[in-house]
């Protein structure tokens, strides 16, 4: 399913170490959205609007619905993903867990 809209934000100077919280809110049951991180320059060259970068890491962001709607179509439960703020690859525990739902909070230590 296409996003009903996409927009996108890039920081004008390069960041290695960065404290970064989102807030959100999902309009629709089982809403999907996602934050790419570490995209190097050429991921955006030449990319149209409307794409996602060729390269990075995306935080995706899921409603608990996205979940739900898997398990019911699929008639068994996911193995490779929650909407319970799991974080895939981050051995070091450098995503800080929020029980709010609607809230993460992600650090990257110098």
């Amino acid at each position: 399913m296409a996003p009903a809209s996409s927009w996108g934000a890039r920081s004008q100077e390069t960041n290695q170490y960065f404290e970064m919280v989102l807030e959100w809110k999902h309009h629709t049951h089982a809403g999907n959205s996602g934050v790419f991180l570490w995209c190097p320059e050429e991921a955006f060259i030449d990319l149209p609007p409307g794409k996602l970068p060729r390269s990075g890491i995306e935080v995706q962001v899921l409603d608990l619905g996205y979940e739900e709607n898997w398990e019911q179509s699929k008639m068994f439960r996911s193995d490779w993903f929650t909407s319970h703020g799991d974080c895939v690859g981050d051995p070091q525990g450098l995503a800080r867990r929020c029980t709010s739902g609607d809230r993460v909070q992600l650090v990257l230590p110098p």
